[in-house]
């Protein structure tokens, strides 16, 4: 059973579309991505496609449960803007981090 508070997060069936700032989010995840390849040619071997694997599971993993988190919830509630904000600044600093993450400043 949901409160009233949680039931006027939710989202409505009605417009599926999605909102501007769940495809900005989107382009955080491009650009761990194209830090994720660009590991991965800095490290042709088993090893570095082993690692590329191992941080594109956590990349996706938190790309999953934003994108159900935001399927979810209504996207135009303030609320569920400021988390999603705050996730995508959290994603832009994990793929600046990226190349680096089993080197020594790991």
């Amino acid at each position: 059973m949901t409160t009233g508070r949680a039931r006027g997060l939710l989202r409505g069936r009605g417009d599926p579309r999605a909102t501007y700032l769940e495809l900005f989010f989107d382009l955080a995840f491009v650009f761990a991505l194209a830090q994720l390849s660009y590991a991965l040619v800095q490290n042709l071997a088993w090893s570095g496609a082993f690692q590329t694997l191992v941080l594109l599971l956590a990349v996706w993993w938190v790309w999953f449960t934003t994108a159900w988190t935001t399927e979810l919830f209504d996207p135009q509630r303030p609320e569920v803007q400021v988390l999603a904000i705050g996730i995508m600044i959290g994603a832009l600093v994990m793929a600046v981090a990226l190349p680096e993450v089993f080197s020594e400043r790991g």
